[in-house]
């Protein structure tokens, strides 16, 4: 076997690898994106559920509150309600959202998801 066979050989694993590694890093891109996706639905139905039973809750006070002090009052109190929640998400804003959604995108992104990469590398 010379030197030139072996070269050759040489440079078709080194192909190989690439090869291998640009799969990886395809792979690795669609099951990234998928976790993103998936994260992104998941906070999206618990915002929207969140939403509704915040003004479901307000209607019940509302009809609740109505027979005592009247219709427009109660209203009233409904409106400073969903004001006063909007204020509230509006001061935590960077707990609720910022800080919690860049902690599920590094997890997604830098984490490894198979504790046996260690193992094989």
């Amino acid at each position: 076997m010379g030197v030139g066979e072996k070269f050759n050989r040489l440079a078709e694993s080194a192909n190989d690898f690439a090869g291998a590694k640009i799969e990886e890093l395809k792979l690795s891109c669609i099951e990234n994106l998928s976790l993103l996706v998936s994260e992104f639905l998941s906070m999206m139905l618990v915002f929207i559920a969140s939403a509704v039973s915040i003004f479901f809750a307000l209607i019940a006070i509302v009809t609740i509150v109505a027979t005592y002090i009247g219709f427009l009052y109660s209203v009233l109190v409904m409106a400073a309600s969903m004001a006063l929640v909007a204020f509230v998400v509006y001061l935590f804003r960077e707990e609720l959202f910022a800080n919690i959604i860049v902690r599920r995108l590094c997890n997604i992104f830098f984490k490894k998801h198979n504790e046996n990469d260690d193992e094989k590398r």
